[in-house]
C-alpha cells in the first residue's frame, strides 16, 4: 500500500511538472509568434534610424558578432611598463 501511495505521488509531481513545462512552452510560443510578427517592423525601424545617425541602440544584441564585420582586438586594462636602468 505504501508503495502505491509513492507511486501516486511521483505521477502527481510529474503531472505539475508537465503543467509548468506546458505553460513555459506556451508562453515560448507566444514570444516567438510575437517576434516573428513585429521582426520586420523592427528591422526596417532599427536599419532607418541607424542610416540616419540618430539611434541610441546597438544594431545587434550584446556579444553578438556578425560574421561580416571584423571584432575589435582585446584591450587589455593594464598598461605595460618598460624601465630602462643605464
Amino acid at each position: 500500500m505504501m508503495e502505491l501511495r509513492a507511486s501516486l505521488r511521483k505521477i502527481e509531481e510529474m503531472n505539475e511538472r508537465i503543467e509548468e513545462l506546458e505553460s513555459a512552452l506556451q508562453n515560448c510560443e507566444i514570444r516567438i509568434e510575437y517576434l516573428e510578427t513585429n521582426k520586420d517592423h523592427q528591422r526596417k525601424g532599427r536599419m532607418a534610424n541607424a542610416e540616419e545617425g540618430d539611434n541610441d541602440e546597438p544594431l545587434y544584441l550584446p556579444g553578438f558578432n556578425p560574421p561580416h564585420v571584423q571584432t575589435q582586438a582585446e584591450v587589455h586594462p593594464y598598461k605595460s611598463f618598460v624601465i630602462i636602468r643605464l
